[in-house]
């Protein structure tokens, strides 16, 4: 049996990680005044629009969706403490939330969206109108708790969800929506060609792998430099 063309769903969650933590890295580690910063947080651009869609996609695909949103809900509380230690030395910040709460909400919009086009048999004028109300309150709260991307991308998840089919559309909406919120995520274009190609296959069973990637990798690096800025003197 041959193998679908393409990048399977694992492969572009391996793309996904590998950007982001290049991007943390630069984040935490690098002068933002340095050319190798800005080039670690232009290739990290790639991975946020990345993780939206697979987000859409095992939505549509799950045969739980409260133990989806449950396993997310559960993970981000439990990343917010290496989240707030890998960028903020501290054990608890309150303005800012990690990405998976972000994600987090971005599901619970679909998971209303899909309950309007499924119960509501509006006009065309009055269903939309009840998806601009319900993504603007689930983009309202993520604005509210300040996570990761904001009220952005919980609407990036949302517009996934409502062009899933026309994907090319889709992901072309979604990094022009991105670069209003700044400039640098002008580099997120480069994540269209690998979403193009998904070949909508599962690929490798990584269910829990970005799950505990996510905390882990936080963690490790908040402690690399904890410990080097202990010994460096360097400003926590």
């Amino acid at each position: 049996m041959t193998k679908s063309k393409g990048i399977s769903g694992t492969g572009l969650k391996i793309i996904a990680v590998i950007s982001m933590l290049i991007d943390h890295f630069g984040a935490i580690f690098l002068d933002p005044t340095t050319i190798p910063y800005e080039v670690s947080r232009m290739i990290g651009r790639i991975s946020f629009p990345i993780f939206c869609f697979l987000l859409v996609e095992g939505f549509l695909h799950t045969k739980n969706v409260k133990k989806y949103a449950l396993r997310l809900a559960l993970f981000a509380f439990y990343s917010e403490i290496p989240f707030d230690f890998a960028f903020r030395c501290t054990l608890f910040y309150k303005d800012a939330q990690n990405v998976l709460f972000t994600l987090l909400i971005g599901l619970m919009a679909v998971i209303c969206l899909e309950y309007i086009e499924i119960h509501f048999f509006f006009k065309p004028v009055r269903r939309v109108l009840c998806y601009i109300a319900t993504m603007a309150a689930w983009m309202d709260l993520a604005h509210f708790l300040k996570t990761d991307y904001s009220y952005f991308g919980v609407l990036v998840i949302g517009i996934f969800y409502l062009m899933r089919e026309n994907r090319e559309s889709a992901i072309l909406t979604v990094c022009l929506l991105l670069c209003f919120q700044d400039p640098l995520e002008l580099f997120a274009y480069f994540c269209v060609p690998l979403i193009y190609y998904y070949n909508g296959e599962r690929g490798m069973p990584t269910k829990y792998f970005f799950y505990i990637f996510y905390p882990v990798h936080l963690t490790v690096l908040g402690t690399l430099y904890y410990q080097l800025a202990l010994r460096s003197k360097l400003p926590f």
